[in-house]
C-alpha cells in the first residue's frame, strides 16, 4: 500500500526516539548531580494498558536490548531492564472512557492480570487516579471515591497510588481535605500527588500536601504536558518550579536545577509554544546584573 504524505516516515520516528532519549538522558543526569540516593531513585516509567504490552517490555529487554541503561531490572542488577511500570484509571466514570475506552470496574478487570505480570516479572508496579479533584464531563468527583479507587490499586498490588488533579482545578483547601480522608485508610508513604497548573494552584497544592505529609509529587519538565480529553488542561506542574521551592525550603530534591533548566531549554525550541513554567521564564528572560543596576522600588 503506498504511503500517505501525512504518514510519518521512518527516518522521522527514528530522529523522534533518538531526541527523546537524548532529552531524558539530560533529566536524569539532572537528577545524578547531588549524588548516589538521587541517582537510585530516579526513574523512568512506562505506562501499560494491558497484559500483553508487559510481554512486550519483558521481550525487549530479554531479547533484543533495546531498552535504556536508564532502567534497570530488580532481578538482573548491572543489567538493563524495566522495573517500574504504570497503571492508570480514573475517578470518574466519563472521563476514563474517554481516556483509556473503559469504565473503572473494566479498568481493574484489565489491570489484575497486567499486575500480576509485572510482579511475576521483578516489576514494581504504580498506580495513577485521574479528575481526583474535579472532572470536565462531571464536575465535582466525591472524595469517597478517590479513596475507594486508590484503595484498590493497592489491593491488586501497586506499591504507590498517584493521586491527580488532571484538569487543575484543586485548591490546598480541596486537597488537604481530599487527602485527610485518604489517609484515614492508607499510609501516608503509599501517595503521591499529580498536580496540573491549568489555573496557577499546583505549587500551592504541592504546599498543602507537603503539610500533611506527602513526600512524592509528578512534575514536567518546563512544564509539559496536557491530556486530549480534559480540555483546556495545561502541563503538569513545572519541575523547575517545584525543586526552586523546595530548594528554598532546604527540603532535598536530588535535583540540581541548573540541569534541570539546561535540559528544558533544549527541548523548549522544538514545541509549537513556550513553555509555561515560571521559574524557566525567570531564567529564559534574566538579564546581567549590571544591566539591572537601577532597581524598581
Amino acid at each position: 500500500m503506498p504511503r500517505s504524505a501525512t504518514s510519518p516516515r521512518p527516518y522521522a520516528i527514528g530522529a523522534a526516539c533518538v531526541f527523546l532519549f537524548v532529552f531524558t538522558g539530560l533529566l536524569v543526569d539532572a537528577g545524578r548531580q547531588k549524588g548516589p540516593a538521587a541517582d537510585h531513585d530516579f526513574r523512568l516509567r512506562v505506562l501499560i494498558l494491558s497484559v500483553m504490552a508487559v510481554g512486550c517490555l519483558v521481550a525487549a529487554w530479554t531479547s533484543w536490548g533495546v531498552v535504556s541503561v536508564l532502567l534497570r531490572p530488580s532481578s538482573h542488577r548491572g543489567e538493563t531492564g524495566v522495573t517500574s511500570i504504570a497503571i492508570f484509571t480514573a475517578a470518574s466514570e466519563t472521563f476514563n472512557q474517554r481516556n483509556i475506552n473503559m469504565t473503572i470496574d473494566g479498568s481493574f478487570v484489565n489491570y489484575a492480570p497486567v499486575v500480576a505480570r509485572a510482579l511475576q516479572e521483578g516489576m514494581r508496579v504504580r498506580g495513577y487516579v485521574s479528575t481526583a479533584f474535579g472532572c470536565p464531563y462531571e464536575g465535582d468527583v466525591p472524595a469517597e471515591k478517590v479513596l475507594e479507587v486508590c484503595a484498590r490499586l493497592l489491593d491488586i498490588g501497586c506499591y504507590e497510588v498517584s493521586v491527580g488533579d488532571t484538569i487543575g482545578v484543586g485548591t490546598p483547601m480541596q486537597v488537604q481535605g481530599v487527602i485527610g480522608m485518604l489517609l484515614q485508610v492508607i499510609p501516608v508513604s503509599k501517595l503521591a500527588m499529580h498536580f496540573h497548573d491549568t489555573r496557577g494552584t499546583a505549587l500551592a497544592n504541592t504546599l498543602a500536601a507537603l503539610e500533611m505529609g506527602i513526600a512524592t509529587f509528578d512534575a514536567s519538565s518546563g512544564g509539559l504536558g496536557g491530556c486530549p480529553y480534559a480540555p483546556g488542561a495545561s502541563g503538569n506542574m513545572a519541575t523547575e518550579d517545584l525543586v526552586y521551592m523546595l530548594d528554598n525550603m532546604a527540603i532535598e530534591s536530588g535535583v540540581d536545577i541548573n540541569r534541570l533548566v539546561a535540559a528544558s531549554q533544549i527541548i523548549a525550541p522544538y514545541l509549537d509554544h513556550p513553555l509555561p513554567g515560571r521559574y524557566l521564564q525567570a531564567c529564559t528572560r534574566a538579564k546581567p546584573v549590571a544591566a539591572a543596576s537601577a532597581a524598581v522600588q
